[in-house]
């Protein structure tokens, strides 16, 4: 077992006994992009979490945290995607110090559903989960919550007026290629160095506060990350490769 994952269940045992009240520092519920279902077509739903200010959940590799997962109770005939992970940000204590990567703030993870083809317009669907996370500000405590929601079958949807634009642009926002940027990598004993560097003469967008998330914890997610402006709009990477990462991956 993993030094991290270790501590993350110790904290986990000391916390077992923290009234109930406390785990309100996350609140969960279950939100879509749709107004109704429409049949055979997917519809991206999303479990919202609400941090209270200081506390965060984690991400797919969360560093010493636990990460977040959904269950889902659905009828017959409907498929759940996993999570699509928004990009994350490193993590800090008071005191500045790096634990984990995750997220704070009001929070959307998008998961695509599809439902069948035969659904009857004019029924109703009910989709529901169970969701569990970990939550820390300077202790951690487990949370979890059994969340639904009921929706329209109808031959079509119009965009939900509370949630639709903005998990739209989440979607389009998740971490992906990008067309403009080629990527390459190389690592001695310590460090992976990855160069950052534009298709393009003059490249549209320039990234700003560039960072390194691995989600197998091959790059350390606890140590600074050195990031050097270099010629051609390209950027240089230094990431230092983890403890706990396998000792005979090939260098490459």
């Amino acid at each position: 077992m993993k030094v991290s994952r270790f501590l993350a269940l110790f904290a986990l045992g000391l916390t077992a006994l923290l009234p109930i009240t406390a785990y309100a520092h996350v609140k969960a519920s279950l939100v879509t992009a749709e107004t109704a279902i429409v049949p055979g077509k997917p519809v991206q739903v999303a479990l919202r979490l609400v941090h209270d200010e200081h506390w965060h959940t984690y991400w797919l590799n969360p560093g010493t945290g636990l990460v977040t997962t959904i269950a889902w109770t659905l009828p017959p005939g409907w498929k759940a995607s996993e999570i699509q992970w928004p990009a994350p940000k490193a993590l800090k204590d008071r005191t500045g110090t790096i634990v984990g990567n995750g997220y704070e703030g009001d929070l959307l993870l998008p998961v695509t559903l599809t439902p069948p083809a035969d659904l009857a317009p004019g029924a109703s669907v009910t989709l529901k989960a169970a969701a569990e996370w970990l939550m820390c500000e300077d202790v951690c405590m487990p949370g979890d919550a059994k969340v639904s929601l009921t929706l329209p079958v109808s031959a079509s949807a119009a965009p939900d007026p509370a949630f639709g634009a903005r998990l739209a642009a989440v979607v389009v926002n998740l971490p992906r290629a990008d067309a403009a940027w080629k990527l390459s990598a190389t690592r001695d004993a310590k460090n992976v160095t990855l160069t950052v560097t534009p298709t393009a003469a003059n490249p549209a967008a320039t990234p700003q506060d560039l960072r390194f998330f691995a989600d197998d914890n091959y790059v350390a997610y606890e140590i600074a990350q050195i990031v050097t402006a270099a010629a051609n709009s390209s950027f240089v990477l230094t990431l230092p490769i983890s403890p706990d990462a396998p000792k005979d991956t090939a260098k490459k």
